[in-house]
């Protein structure tokens, strides 16, 4: 147990660990473990149980996801060295953490911040969205093209302007039906008591009664009261 650091982490905080992510030397592919304390019924360390997993597994399932054409997503350990991305060559290679064009947003990943960064890499402006993991310190982030990100959001508020446009036409069109119904019996009643104050009001005029609300109230008090 001495021999394995994580062994001794699990043994100290007596609680599950996972280990960092490395190249395996026998099979050249990456892997990590998985540990847990061994505890007897009276909370006594016994030993740690271990589980060697092949990394891959779960850094496949970032670095083959895209967002649109020049998106992808990758994740660094807490070295901010990459322990899945899309280009294997990437892969746990030290020399990126350095990149002067990713000083920035490893400086942010690093302190386990949320957020995210515009930068320049090989002449192609980009912007980053990034969040810890929560293990080891690792941060996964998403990283895609300006140009193309800026084109999906202008895409997006053009979409929201012709739904504006086109609901506030709907809406102006809706008042005016509602108003032309409202209007069209209380001008009619107020023609009638018009004709009628006058003295030459036609006693024969009834209102028709279309509706049950305060309009058709309107309209039939107004037919009651010419019948009397």
């Amino acid at each position: 147990i001495e021999e394995y650091d994580i062994f001794q982490r699990v043994k100290r905080s007596g609680s599950p660990e996972i280990d960092e992510v490395i190249r395996s030397a026998a099979t050249g592919l990456l892997v990590t473990s998985a540990c847990a304390p061994i505890k007897s019924d009276s909370g006594k360390f016994l030993g740690v149980l271990g589980l060697a997993i092949k990394a891959e597994h779960f850094t496949h399932l970032i670095s083959t996801r895209t967002v649109g054409k020049t998106g992808f997503g990758y994740m660094t350990n807490q070295q901010t060295i990459p322990i899945a991305h899309p280009n294997a060559k990437i892969i746990l290679n030290p020399d990126v953490a350095h990149t002067p064009e990713m000083k920035a947003i490893n400086a942010r990943m690093l302190a386990g911040e949320s957020g995210f960064e515009f930068y320049r890499f090989r002449g192609v402006d980009k912007i980053a969205g990034f969040a810890p993991v929560g293990i080891n310190g690792w941060s996964i982030a998403v990283t895609q093209d300006v140009l193309e990100f800026l084109a999906l959001a202008q895409s997006i508020r053009n979409a929201i302007i012709i739904i504006a446009v086109l609901t506030a036409v709907l809406t102006m069109v809706i008042v005016f039906v509602a108003a032309r119904t409202i209007t069209t019996p209380i001008n009619a009643a107020v023609a009638g008591l018009k004709d009628i104050a006058q003295g030459e009001g036609d006693l024969t005029m009834r209102l028709q009664v279309s509706s049950k609300d305060e309009v058709g109230e309107l309209a039939r008090w107004f037919n009651v009261f010419m019948e009397k």
